[in-house]
């Protein structure tokens, strides 16, 4: 558990990092060379277990598909969402709707009553911030935004559980971060030769180089090497209701140093009420065992 508290409170800290420097520099650029660094990173860790640790993912083809392919539907919202809009926002699309997906196939394999309240009460949260955003947008972009959010919550659980599942064929967390930067790297790449974004780097090279390298420290290396440890310790489907509680930090962080009026209002509360919903049944639960 020690590790998933660490990478709360460092997930916090990286996307207040990304907000600033999506105002900068273009997005797809920072994160280029972000993911660059920590797939270097984690291969060189792991420089005498390489060969082993990529015939072990391409021995389950279909998991490490899914765990390249989630990762980069994460990172490529969540990043966005981080630097366009507010942390917060794209804190709560990633976890708070990830808690409901880790909500739902926790009742799935253990269907007590407390995991269908925590169940309902997460996604009546869910329904009501969808429902905060209908006087805000049009119904086309309410609906591309109700899409595009449900489909990185899901891959935010499809990581968990596929990087859950190549962990036991003898794979540590070190080795599955190695191995699952590939495609995303290849994407990011294209899409930054095709904006672009390199000639920027051609005139601020030294700024972003090291502002991208203390990036890629602060929300790929530590951060994904915690989170893959907990997903290992306790479980995809607990590790990720438990990063619900992530908004409602990053909410009391934005108030503190950001303070950007979208999050002051609507994702406050929403941050506030999935706290509450995740917290309810743990507190409940603790009534049931003192009786």
């Amino acid at each position: 558990m020690i590790y998933l508290v660490f990478y709360i409170l460092i997930t916090v800290f990286s996307v207040m990092f990304i907000h600033d420097l999506g105002q900068r520099w273009p997005v797809s650029l920072t994160l280029m060379l972000s993911t660059f660094y920590a797939t270097i990173f984690f291969n060189l860790i792991n420089l005498r277990r390489l060969r082993k640790t990529y015939i072990a993912m391409l021995k389950q083809k279909r998991l490490y598909g899914l765990l390249m392919v989630s990762i980069l539907v994460i990172w490529a919202g969540s990043f966005s969402g981080a630097a366009f809009i507010s942390p917060t926002f794209s804190l709560f699309v990633v976890f708070g709707i990830g808690a409901a997906f880790g909500s739902f196939f926790a009742y799935w394999e253990n269907r007590t009553k407390l995991n269908l309240f925590r169940l309902a009460l997460i996604v009546s949260v869910v329904v009501i911030f969808y429902t905060s955003l209908v006087e805000h947008y049009s119904t086309l972009q309410l609906i591309s935004i109700i899409v595009l959010t449900l489909v990185v919550g899901a891959f935010d659980y499809i990581y968990g559980y596929a990087s859950y599942k190549i962990s036991q064929h003898n794979l540590d967390a070190t080795q599955i971060l190695a191995a699952r930067f590939w495609l995303m790297l290849l994407a990011i790449s294209l899409i930054c030769w095709q904006n672009k974004s390199l000639e920027v780097l051609k005139e601020h090279y030294s700024e972003i180089l090291v502002e991208s390298l203390l990036l890629s420290i602060a929300a790929f290396i530590v951060p994904v090497y915690l989170y893959q440890k907990s997903v290992l310790k306790i479980g995809p489907n607990l590790a990720m209701v438990l990063c619900g509680f992530i908004p409602l930090l990053s909410y009391l962080a934005e108030c503190a140093f950001i303070s950007l009026p979208i999050t002051t209002s609507t994702m406050g509360t929403m941050s506030i009420l999935l706290s509450v919903a995740i917290g309810i049944p743990y507190v409940l639960r603790r009534f049931q065992y003192a009786e």
